[in-house]
């Protein structure tokens, strides 16, 4: 995000990517979770909340909760990992 509060072209451009072949944006950046928030996927998003951790702990915590995370993004369109949870906002379009 620029500091004007306009995306970045960076973003921008990942983004449209990610629609273009329906993709899934993992992020440790707020501005996509705020933007997939508003919006329906493609994309989906996976954000990232751990805080510092070890690459070691990181990779041991993803290859832990990874297949948790990729069911969800079935009827979610945000998955959040923190180190002791998963939470998710369900896709509003996805059918029940």
């Amino acid at each position: 995000m620029s500091p004007t509060g306009i995306p970045s072209l960076k973003d921008w451009a990942l983004w449209e990517r990610a629609t273009q072949d329906s993709l899934v944006i993992m992020t440790q950046d707020a501005d996509f979770t705020e933007r997939i928030l508003a919006q329906q996927p493609p994309p989906w998003v996976v954000h990232v909340r751990t805080g510092n951790m070890r690459v070691a702990d990181f990779r041991a915590l993803l290859d832990s909760v990874w297949p948790r995370v990729w069911g969800l993004l079935e009827d979610h369109k945000l998955v959040v990992i923190y180190r002791d949870r998963l939470e998710a906002v369900r896709d509003e379009g996805s059918a029940l």
